[in-house]
């Protein structure tokens, strides 16, 4: 009875392992049809300014792909050429997984390949095509780190995306750039751009731009002068990287009032090449109000393709005493003229009075000695 039991145990597990392997083999040979719903360009943390970032794929829900070693993402360039990004996944991750990024940009493309593998082997695939171009919409905290009270945004919104919304305030393309002074807690920590591409009616793909520019100050910190004219010149160190100036002046007390022209552009005095480091200043027209004595200065420095690379944020404080022309910085100015006429009329008056007695002591000198020539001598 041992005898016969035991050829049926060798057979069922010969039987079981055949079962195993072929599920096995037609398990690898079967490619899962995903459904992309989402790309978006994402923050990288190599780079705070967001030039170079990482690229995240939202798929729809859908069954478990166990043992999936490698996410590959495929770029279909507009020159047939194929860019690769790769994502090793993570032991921990689950099986049933749908948001993936890769570190990377997220170049313009005319379609995309989303691949799940399992020892090199493609287990599960997402097809897109689709025209991927960047949206050319901008954010970034200006003037101060996000967390503390005095950050502000920077908005640009593109004709692509239209309106930006950053918690209860929106930004139109028709008002970009748009400063958002210094926006009441709890502070949007989402600031998302998006443009919607429709597959049929049941099927809707966004292609987004999640990325916040991170504060960064100029140094070394820029000089302000207020002119007679109503222009405020604006002095700093030059960069190569910088290639534009914004300038915003509004009243501390309250943000709504803001004392800059529409356009915040400083213009540079003079169209010529600088040098890294040299010194350069830009002029910016302002209306301000009688009697304002304490206005914020917000200076922007951004590079040629609209990224905010650099700002700072002065508080500029005036004469209460006088008009609202009158700064700081120029009567620091008018002030140090005052006391080098004092100090150089001090120098004349005692020079004079040096020569004077000079003059004085020489008369007397002279007069002793002709009185003297005209005596009479034993001769």
């Amino acid at each position: 009875m041992q005898m016969s039991t035991f050829p049926c145990i060798l057979l069922l597990c010969a039987i079981s392992l055949v079962t195993c392997h072929q599920r096995l083999v037609a398990e690898s040979r079967t490619n899962v049809e995903l459904f992309i719903k989402e790309i978006s360009k994402v923050m990288s943390n190599s780079d705070p300014s967001g030039r170079n970032h990482s690229t995240k794929v939202t798929i729809a829900p859908h069954p478990p792909l166990s043992n999936v070693d490698v996410w590959r993402l495929l770029l279909h360039l507009k020159s047939e050429e194929i860019k690769t990004l790769t994502l090793t996944v993570d032991e921990t991750q689950p099986s049933t997984q749908t948001e993936f990024i890769f570190e990377g940009n997220l170049v313009d493309s005319d379609s995309i390949f989303l691949q799940a593998m399992r020892d090199s082997i493609v287990v599960a695939t997402a097809f897109l095509s689709m025209e991927i171009r960047d949206l050319q919409s901008n954010v970034a905290w200006v003037g101060s780190n996000e967390t503390s009270h005095i950050s502000s945004l920077r908005i640009v919104a593109s004709e692509k995306v239209g309106v930006v919304s950053a918690g209860e305030q929106n930004c139109s393309t028709h008002e970009s750039p748009c400063y958002i002074i210094s926006p009441p807690d709890p502070k949007p920590d989402l600031i998302k751009r998006c443009i919607s591409f429709y597959f049929g009616a049941q099927r809707t793909v966004n292609l987004c731009d999640e990325r916040v520019t991170n504060f960064l100050e100029i140094s070394p910190s820029p000089s302000l002068y207020l002119q007679d004219d109503g222009n405020l010149k604006v002095s700093f160190t030059y960069s190569h990287n910088a290639t534009e100036i914004e300038v915003v002046v509004y009243d501390p007390e309250d943000h709504t009032k803001v004392f800059s022209n529409s356009s915040y552009r400083c213009l540079v005095s003079v169209s010529r090449i600088f040098q890294e480091g040299e010194a350069v200043s830009c002029t910016h027209n302002i209306t301000v109000p009688e009697g304002q004595t304490r206005m914020v200065v917000l200076i922007v420095r951004t590079d040629e393709k609209g990224y905010v690379y650099d700002s700072s944020r002065l508080l500029f404080e005036g004469n209460p005493s006088k008009p609202c022309r009158t700064g700081v910085i120029v009567g620091a100015v008018v002030g140090s003229l005052l006391g080098v006429g004092i100090i150089a009329t001090l120098i004349i008056i005692i020079v004079l009075r040096k020569r004077m007695k000079k003059k004085k002591r020489t008369d007397t000198k002279r007069g002793m000695t002709t009185s003297y020539s005209k005596a009479p001598t034993s001769e």
